[in-house]
């Protein structure tokens, strides 16, 4: 499944967020896009999905330009978990999933056998098939990021692009949640593109390492090569060490306090 865009360049409005920015996502691997807010991270996910259309510049999926597919088809091939989630009221966890059947059925005619075994397998690898009848809005943070991962498996798509998943989540649910996508990457041959926020976690977690600033790629590669100094200052404006973890290897950023950042001196209480 192959997913590149040329020379793109994404406006909101009058807003220019990027120009002739071009990128290519390696098929069958885990592909992280990091950089400070507002650097175009989420944008060009948008734009890669068919959810924003570029100003110029083309989004080529599997060797056609995404734009001459229709939305069915696309959705047939990519899926994408937004950053803002929000599941009608009082659904259950099997209900939400089997949304994701909507772009595999026939106009008319039923549930097949073949979305029933999707849904299942969907909330089986996730592992959400003990609380497929509990309601979503009843579920744990964790539990209800699985949930709308396991929407997008059952979608049956080879590649998932995921927008900050692991928003909102405290440690042990960022961990529950990434170790998943990795799974879903190395069982299930699931080609995965996400944005995160946490340097280290996308060291950890990426085979490919794309850095934004500003709308453009101004790095990208293995992180051990990509993750230096150098990259942290220029991107994030920051001095950093680059450590490596004592067990997987992958590159650690620890940040340089800046002295006098911020002005520590006393305010007078109004008076």
């Amino acid at each position: 499944m192959r997913l590149s865009g040329s020379n793109l360049a994404l406006h909101y409005e009058d807003v220019v967020v990027a120009r002739d920015l071009s990128i290519e996502i390696p098929d069958g691997q885990v592909s992280v896009l990091i950089g400070p807010n507002g650097s175009g991270k989420s944008t060009l996910l948008r734009a890669l999905s068919r959810l924003l259309k570029p100003k110029e510049g083309a989004v080529v999926l599997d060797g056609k330009a995404i734009e001459q597919y229709s939305t069915k088809e696309v959705a047939r091939r990519l899926a994408i978990l937004p950053q803002v989630l929000v599941a009608p009221e009082s659904i259950t966890v099997a209900e939400l999933v089997a949304y994701g059947r909507f772009p595999q059925r026939r106009s008319i005619g039923g549930m097949t056998d073949e979305d029933r075994a999707a849904i299942e397998w969907a909330m089986r690898v996730t592992g959400m098939l003990d609380l497929r009848d509990r309601g979503v809005d009843h579920l744990s943070g964790g539990q209800r990021q699985r949930a709308w991962i396991a929407l997008v498996l059952a979608q049956g798509t080879d590649l998932i692009l995921l927008d900050e998943p692991t928003t909102f989540l405290d440690i042990a649910y960022q961990l529950e949640v990434l170790e998943l996508l990795r799974h879903l990457n190395e069982a299930e041959g699931k080609t995965i593109v996400m944005v995160l926020h946490d340097i280290n976690m996308a060291c950890e977690y990426s085979h490919r390492l794309f850095a934004l600033r500003d709308g453009k790629l101004i790095a990208q590669g293995d992180p051990r090569v990509v993750l230096t100094s150098t990259l942290i200052r220029e991107v994030f404006g920051i001095d950093a060490h680059i450590l490596e973890h004592p067990t997987s290897h992958a590159p650690m950023c620890v940040p340089i306090a800046v002295p006098h950042a911020v002005d520590h001196s006393p305010v007078p209480a109004p008076a």
